[in-house]
């Protein structure tokens, strides 16, 4: 199964722990914005992080400082694509994962960064 957005796993939600790590914000006031449908979880994204004060841009490509970057993973024991993974990278090097540990699943293609500044 695929998805469009970061998913929460049995790990916890990648995003949410993301942004926690490189905002330095506590879980408990960030949304979980893996349970917004699809349509509209990017602009409520954009939406909570600019109430912040904060600006936020996506690219397509892999900055040279810090971001959010998606990741699109591979189940090694369904032998299928998986999810999107959200982790946070410094200069192309991932630096936060909450799956550093789980070797079931390999990270196959770099999708877009959030740069949140």
């Amino acid at each position: 199964m695929t998805y469009d957005r970061p998913a929460a796993v049995k790990h916890g939600d990648c995003l949410k722990q993301s942004l926690s790590f490189l905002l330095d914000i506590e879980l408990e006031n960030i949304p979980n914005f893996h349970r917004f449908q699809v349509s509209v979880w990017k602009a409520a994204f954009f939406s909570w992080v600019e109430s912040l004060g904060k600006e936020i841009t996506e690219t397509p490509d892999m900055p040279n400082n810090k971001c959010v970057a998606i990741y699109r993973t591979y189940d090694t024991e369904t032998q299928e694509v998986s999810f999107l993974h959200a982790v946070v990278c410094d200069d192309g090097n991932i630096i936060f994962d909450i799956l550093e540990k789980d070797d079931r699943f390999k990270y196959i293609r770099f999708v877009k960064a959030f740069i949140i500044s």
